[in-house]
């Protein structure tokens, strides 16, 4: 286009005008999402090609969205048998903000908080595959081979429930040796990826 210019074979304002007309156009153009689910992505490093873009391509770090929190808080507030709560989390799990949007949820339903927040801890595990999810104590027999039920009167039932819709394994660990009332939540290994 460029060489016809050049050449007198184009009009150099008529050129202008059209592309003038063609950048309108392309600034006029807008992306919305119709009801759809928003979606969140991470880059890093230097030349990370999206800046300031609602569309991020990696790993989320795991958390309690801010529209689910009422909901949530809601469901727990809701238990007729709160327990008192610690939250720990390794090295893994410490580094999402989901350990504390758990503890906040907790909180914020009235239930007993052991601790002033989150108890973070370095963990060693053994090479190979690791647990990811919660591990559940409170006091109580051993688990035997038939398992445990809760029912909704019941604080465990509770936590099992919010442990279980934020899509983590679930290890429950019960001993005689646990306070009394007192429900930890540890959370290992970080979170599995989320389909």
């Amino acid at each position: 286009m460029l060489n016809k210019v050049l050449a007198n074979q184009l009009d150099p304002d008529s050129v202008m005008k059209k592309l003038d007309e063609i950048a309108a156009i392309k600034a006029a153009q807008t992306q919305s999402n119709s009801g759809g689910i928003n979606i969140q992505q991470g880059t890093t490093g230097a030349n990370s090609p999206i800046v300031n873009s609602p569309i991020t391509v990696g790993n989320i770090p795991k958390r309690i969205a801010p529209e689910d929190m009422p909901k949530i808080v809601q469901f727990l507030a809701k238990a007729p048998n709160k327990a008192t709560i610690i939250i720990l989390a390794d090295q893994f799990s410490g580094a999402s903000q989901f350990p504390d949007d758990l503890y906040d949820a907790f909180k914020a339903a009235g239930w007993q908080m052991k601790e002033n927040g989150v108890n973070r801890f370095m963990a060693f595990p053994q090479p190979g595959r690791r647990f990811q999810g919660a591990e559940v104590s409170m006091k109580g027999e051993p688990v035997g081979p038939a398992g445990v039920t809760a029912t909704p009167a019941d604080a465990l039932y509770y936590v099992g429930e919010i442990i279980k819709i934020s899509g983590l394994q679930t290890s429950l660990n019960r001993n005689e040796s646990i306070e009394d009332g007192v429900i930890t939540i540890t959370l290992l290994g970080g979170f599995p990826d989320q389909n």
